[in-house]
């Protein structure tokens, strides 16, 4: 779910009526961008893209970078520390000994 305060302090797409708000982004230009995952990492997306019930993986990946882009002090935590869920998915990965 989008930063609501966030998004309020900036007015953009919020809708209110009967006592309810909503949230209903502009629609932004979408480039296609090919990406390599393990498989691993598509199963995860997999899995929360149905469990929050995403049209697909695109838009889990978009919620994914929109969160790194609106959370900067997270972005060393994000983008520098190199985590794997298993050791073949170290093999090779930048700021390992492998790389």
């Amino acid at each position: 779910m989008p930063n609501s305060a966030l998004l309020e302090a900036q007015g953009a797409g919020w809708a209110s009526g009967a006592g309810q708000r909503s949230y209903n982004p502009p629609m932004k230009e979408k480039v296609e961008l090919p990406v390599v995952l393990t498989t691993t990492q598509r199963d995860y997306l997999e899995r929360m893209t149905s469990a929050h019930g995403l049209p697909d993986l695109s838009k889990a990946i978009r919620i994914l970078v929109s969160y790194a882009m609106a959370t900067p002090e997270q972005e060393a935590s994000i983008f520098e520390v190199v985590r794997c869920a298993s050791p073949q998915e170290c093999d090779n990965a930048p700021g390992t000994d492998e790389s």
